[in-house]
């Protein structure tokens, strides 16, 4: 199900954020300014991971600008001061970049040469309590045309409170390097319509292998 983003926390102090129910639009961010919507889901929320969601990646971007999809216990935008699992969107010298991070960790890069203009769409996925975590790129919203992913090791004691659905990077240099986009169709159950133009309903079985018979899928449990 489509979150219904209007029900989110609004930290907008430079009026670059416009929410509606299924998209949050942002329209010269700043990297070193604190902007974000946030929701609290209670404490342990996030034990198990699967949000998808769809991005886009205006031409009229800055070099330098930022912004970050998250997962934290921390509500004030202060991705520093938390674990946090997110995906981090760049631009540097005209090209974008996706990295992840996990932790405090840095930043560890997914994919670079996303087209500006252009709609991609993310999957963070994550079994209760396992120390594994992955990230997806695709290029279709049905999640056929896997771009990139990369997974890496996590706490299997963390589980997350908030969610951000867009949030400024809140550090470096700051009014020249505006982020244009909009984020949007965040599901937070992972569920995907169809595959292939058929319902997830009417699959009995893929690979000739009955539904219930399949545990894992690229090394995920389902």
């Amino acid at each position: 199900m489509t979150e219904n983003l209007t029900t989110y926390t609004e930290v907008d102090p430079n009026s670059t954020i416009t929410v509606s129910s299924s998209r949050v639009t942002v329209d010269g961010m700043r990297r070193n300014a604190y902007e974000y919507i946030c929701k609290d889901f209670g404490e342990g929320y996030f034990n198990e991971i699967d949000i998808s969601f769809a991005f886009y990646l205006a031409s009229t971007s800055k070099d330098g600008c930022a912004a970050n999809v998250a997962l934290s216990n921390n509500n004030e935008g202060k991705l520093w001061l938390s674990p946090i699992a997110s995906f981090f969107i760049f631009r540097a010298s005209s090209v974008w970049k996706v990295y992840y991070q996990v932790g405090d960790n840095d930043a560890v890069l997914i994919d670079s040469g996303f087209s500006s203009d252009t709609v991609y769409y993310a999957r963070m996925r994550r079994a209760a309590s396992a120390d594994k975590i992955y990230f997806y790129l695709y290029s279709d919203a049905y999640h056929n045309n896997l771009i990139a992913s990369a997974n890496d090791t996590i706490d299997a004691g963390w589980a997350f409170r908030y969610f951000y659905p867009v949030m400024s990077s809140n550090i470096g240099y700051g009014a020249a390097v505006d982020f244009d986009g909009y984020f949007e169709k965040f599901d937070l159950g992972g569920n995907i319509a169809s595959r292939n133009g058929v319902s997830w309903g009417s699959i009995s079985k893929i690979n000739g292998t009955a539904i219930g018979n399949i545990s894992k899928i690229n090394g995920v449990e389902v």
